[in-house]
């Protein structure tokens, strides 16, 4: 859990320095976007937890986590996260780029 926690933390501090450098207005936008990109991760291992077992398992072997996640659930933390703050009615950009964050250019409506 710590460990959740630390790269979620520096995901969202490393986006705002990103905005920063980038000059966006609100680069605090940035910040909840990556503090939150993995939210979906923590659903998945507090409701689903021996099925992500499996998926760590086999994403020890080789490839992508996401990829792991979707052979066993049919759905990988990208697309949970991103349906969750769908649910909380967060703006669609940051929804988006948490569902999308691991396929930038599958996003239908801000692609990267």
């Amino acid at each position: 859990m710590e460990a959740f926690w630390y790269h979620s933390i520096a995901s969202g501090l490393t986006s705002r320095v990103l905005a920063i450098y980038r000059k966006e207005p609100n680069p605090e936008r940035f910040y909840v976007i990556g503090l939150l990109h993995d939210l979906g991760r923590l659903l998945l291992y507090l409701n689903l937890s021996q099925e992500m077992k499996e998926a760590l398992l086999r994403y020890e072997r080789g490839g992508f986590l996401y990829e792991a996640e979707r052979d066993v659930l049919g759905v990988d933390h990208a697309e949970v996260g991103g349906a969750l703050l769908k649910k909380w009615k967060l703006p669609p950009r940051l929804v988006e780029a948490v569902r999308f964050h691991h396929r930038p250019s599958e996003a239908p409506q801000y692609p990267l």
